[in-house]
C-alpha cells in the first residue's frame, strides 16, 4: 500500500510516514532500488540500499561498480569492485590505502577515547605470526609481538640487519649491539 499524507509525505507499506519518505516492508528486508539505462530495469541490475534485520545494506550489483561517498562536492572514500578501500584516492592499491593531502599532519591517526588505554598496533603475515608491532608506550618490534626495549628486533638477518640514513645533531652516534 501506498499513502501521501496532506503535508505530501510517501508511505510506502505504511499509511503514517514518520519521514518525508518512508518504506516499511513486512517482512525483514526493505529494499530501495537504484537503477538507470546503463545498468539495465532487471531485478538483478542497479544498486539496492536495504535495511536487513538490523543491517544497512549498499549493494551495487554491477560487476564493474563502485560505491563513492562524496563529501562537500568531491570524493572522500571509494570502495571499488574488489573490495579495496581508498582514502582520499579514487585508485586504492591495497585492501586499505589511504593519501593524504597537505591539509593534514598525517594520513593515519590512532588514538584512545578518553578514559580508555591505547592499544598496540601489530602487523601480522598470513599465518598469524607478527612482523611488526607498535606498543602504546612506544616501544617497537620487528618480529616480536612484545618490545622490550624502544626498539626490539627478533630474528635472523642476512646481509645488512641495520641500516641508518640521514643525519644527526650528535657527534658520536651510537650504536650497541
Amino acid at each position: 500500500a501506498m499513502s501521501i499524507t496532506p503535508g505530501g509525505w510517501v508511505g510506502i507499506g505504511t499509511d503514517d510516514p514518520n519521514y518525508l519518505q518512508q518504506n516499511n516492508s513486512s517482512t525483514i528486508y526493505s529494499t530501495f532500488q537504484l537503477t538507470n539505462s546503463v545498468t539495465g530495469s532487471e531485478s538483478t541490475d542497479g544498486t539496492y540500499i536495504s535495511q536487513s534485520t538490523n543491517n544497512l545494506v549498499i549493494d551495487n550489483q554491477e560487476e564493474s561498480g563502485e560505491i563513492l561517498i562524496r563529501t562537500g562536492g568531491a570524493e572522500s572514500v571509494r570502495i571499488d569492485n574488489l573490495g579495496k578501500v581508498g582514502i582520499g584516492t579514487a585508485d586504492p592499491l591495497a585492501q586499505l590505502h589511504i593519501e593524504n593531502d597537505s591539509t593534514y599532519n598525517s594520513a593515519l591517526f590512532v588514538k584512545a577515547a578518553d578514559g580508555q588505554t591505547a592499544r598496540p598496533i601489530w602487523f601480522q603475515d598470513y599465518d598469524g605470526n607478527t612482523q611488526f608491532t607498535v606498543m602504546a608506550d612506544g616501544q617497537v618490534g620487528i618480529g616480536t609481538d612484545d618490545p622490550a626495549g624502544r626498539l626490539d628486533v627478533d630474528g635472523i638477518t642476512t646481509g645488512l640487519g641495520i641500516h641508518f640514513t640521514g643525519s644527526n645533531a650528535r657527534s658520536d652516534p651510537m650504536l650497541t649491539i
